[in-house]
């Protein structure tokens, strides 16, 4: 019995060590994204309205940096140092909780977009179709075989995510004549339906609007310079899509 509980713990260890290293190098990927996506979306958003107007192009195609050129793109910060750590500790978490399986797989990869849309919504306030479109599908994916939730449940937490907060922005439209929340917001919500099912969409707006509002609290509080500004929900239900996933984990484990 000894020489396999030694042998499990190792290969245990090593499944902790991979995770770690591929955390950190998906922080640094991160990183360059939340700088890079925003560039390129806007070059094209200017390449468009140029060709619709029948004007020249204000930019040239946005070029494909080569791997030596990240360093240059983006020069080690205390930024990338906190994206680092953060998604080692995620990947690390998702081990512990869910194992080198299909279901930790597929946390991982869910884990992995929600800390980019994280990072893009706070470096430009934008949640891209081309991020919160393939969560949503890949969520509606995995629930085929019900890895999470049953299909029906995905669906209907899909179609229900996107409309609730859709009909709040509209009412929040309707009374201050003032935009409250993007597409995007309505997107990411529809994804975190899609993979938590319907039954978990009010707790998850409950965290997100709960951390919403103390941070900012704190931001008014700081400066009344900023109390105008605008303010980005994705990175709070990103948070709270995150919470939800290892609370009901924590909670299987628990039942064990």
């Amino acid at each position: 019995m000894w020489p396999a509980l030694r042998c499990r713990h190792f290969f245990y260890l090593m499944e902790l060590i991979f995770a770690g290293i591929l955390g950190l190098v998906v922080g640094v990927v991160v990183c360059v994204v939340s700088v890079r996506l925003p560039q390129s979306m806007q070059v094209d958003t200017d390449n468009f309205a140029a060709l619709v107007s029948g004007k020249e192009p204000p930019h040239a195609p946005f070029p494909v940096l080569p791997i030596e050129s990240l360093a240059q793109l983006f020069p080690l910060s205390l930024r990338t140092v906190v994206a680092c750590l953060l998604c080692a500790l995620l990947s690390l978490m998702t081990i512990f909780f869910f194992g080198v399986t299909p279901r930790g797989l597929a946390v991982l990869c869910f884990t992995y977009i929600l800390t980019t849309l994280f990072a893009v919504d706070i470096e430009a306030q934008l949640l891209p179709d081309s991020l919160t479109y393939p969560l949503m599908w890949l969520g509606l994916l995995v629930s085929v075989n019900g890895t999470f939730v049953s299909a029906d449940s995905a669906i209907i937490g899909a179609i229900l995510g996107y409309m609730a907060l859709w009909a709040l922005a509209a009412s929040y439209k309707y009374v201050t004549n003032n935009d409250g929340m993007g597409n995007g917001d309505f997107k990411l919500m529809a994804a975190l339906g899609a993979w938590h099912g319907y039954e978990s969409l009010f707790a998850i707006l409950i965290i997100a609007f709960a951390a919403a509002f103390v941070a900012w609290l704190l931001r008014f509080v700081r400066m009344s310079t900023e109390r105008r500004q605008a303010f980005a929900f994705g990175p709070y239900m990103a948070l709270a899509g995150l919470a939800n996933f290892y609370i009901d984990a924590n909670k299987a484990m628990n039942l064990i």
